[in-house]
């Protein structure tokens, strides 16, 4: 942009060019602004009739209001007077570019490639043109100096909303999506204004877990579930005899199983899922072989139905009599309900038994 103002100086086009890349001008813009749309006291450019149809008040760089000032004391100019009274036509502005080296000759060809020639004997020479595009096919005219004012203000860290009402778009995405080219050097710039990543001093280095060693004092470094317990407090072993004293009615007590294990020390045992051992031989048959009257008038005479003579009885009893009053025992601890469905079931049974 520098060698184009330099090269525009000279012949009088350094403001045509400055105002539409420092303001965003366009080429109608440009042709229709008077002296009386140029504030100079609050530096502001009042663009009338432009493409959306309305009136746009917009900011003015102070190095292109100091370049319309000396513009207009040199031409004396009035208020309604025109700021640029030639229109800069398409091929000028071309030859500006050519002589800035913005723009370069190119060779004109034909449908077969080849060049076309002008010119007759010593004058026949290839025909030229003034190609205004650039290595990636951009074209670069006066409405591409839009582009170099929106990609100057992204550049500058404008936010888009403030560069939309500067370019005088409708919509910011139009001025994000157009009128902004950015490249490598940008985003170079932009990684350059990242913050250092900080070495971790050695207290943080601990809590992170970055420096390999062992914490004992960080509060993660411990399970958060505690483990299993062996043991509830206070259960017992199955193969540990209870210390309790046998009581009556309910369940059996660990002291009436003791009894029995010490009674009858030669009991076959089986280890069923879920269940300590157990003995084979209770003889439940004899509570279906004799009736309820006479196995409660047996355990009476026996003192079986008290839990204190137990132990006393059990000595002077057999294996078979011991049997006999811990089922009568348990009998007599079922509710009368349960009691009466046992008798009806076995009952049941044996007349099933006796009519076959």
């Amino acid at each position: 942009m520098a060698s184009l103002l330099a090269a525009s100086e000279p012949v009088g086009r350094k403001a045509w060019y400055m105002a539409a890349a420092l303001a965003g001008l366009r080429k109608g813009d440009l042709t229709r602004l008077i002296w009386a749309d140029i504030d100079f006291e609050d530096n502001a450019i009042t663009v009338r009739d432009g493409k959306a149809k309305r009136t746009d008040v917009i900011p003015m760089h102070p190095q292109l209001a100091e370049e319309l000032k000396c513009r207009r004391d040199a031409a004396m100019a009035t208020p309604k007077a025109k700021v640029f009274p030639q229109t800069v036509t398409d091929l000028t502005r071309q030859k500006d570019f050519l002589r800035a080296g913005i723009a370069h000759e190119a060779v004109v060809t034909d449908n077969k490639g080849k060049p076309v020639m002008i010119g007759i004997g010593k004058w026949r020479r290839p025909l030229t043109r003034i190609a205004c595009e650039d290595a990636e096919g951009r074209v670069i005219d006066l409405h591409a100096m839009r582009t170099t004012l929106g990609t100057n203000l992204a550049r500058a860290g404008v936010a888009p909303q403030l560069a939309q009402r500067i370019m005088r778009h409708a919509d910011y995405r139009t001025t994000h999506k157009h009128y902004t080219v950015l490249g490598l050097t940008d985003t170079a710039k932009a990684i350059e204004r990242l913050p250092a990543i900080k070495q971790p001093s050695q207290q943080t280095a601990k809590a992170n877990g970055t420096t390999g060693e062992c914490l004992t004092d960080d509060p993660q470094q411990y399970p958060q579930q505690s483990g299993r317990e062996v043991a509830q407090s206070g259960a017992t072993r199955c193969d540990e005899p209870s210390k309790k004293p046998p009581s009556g009615g309910g369940r059996k007590s660990g002291g009436e199983r003791t009894l029995r294990d010490r009674v009858r020390p030669n009991a076959a045992l089986r280890n069923k899922a879920g269940e300590g051992a157990r003995t084979l031989d209770i003889q439940l048959g004899r509570l279906n072989a004799q009736p309820t009257t006479t196995a409660e008038s047996t355990a009476n005479k026996q003192g079986c139905n008290s839990p204190s003579n137990t132990l006393s009885n059990a000595e002077n009893s057999t294996p078979s009599d011991v049997d006999l009053c811990l089922v009568t025992q348990a009998w007599e601890s079922l509710p009368k309900v349960v009691r009466a469905a046992i008798v009806g079931v076995v009952e049941g049974v044996t007349s099933n038994v006796r009519g076959k």
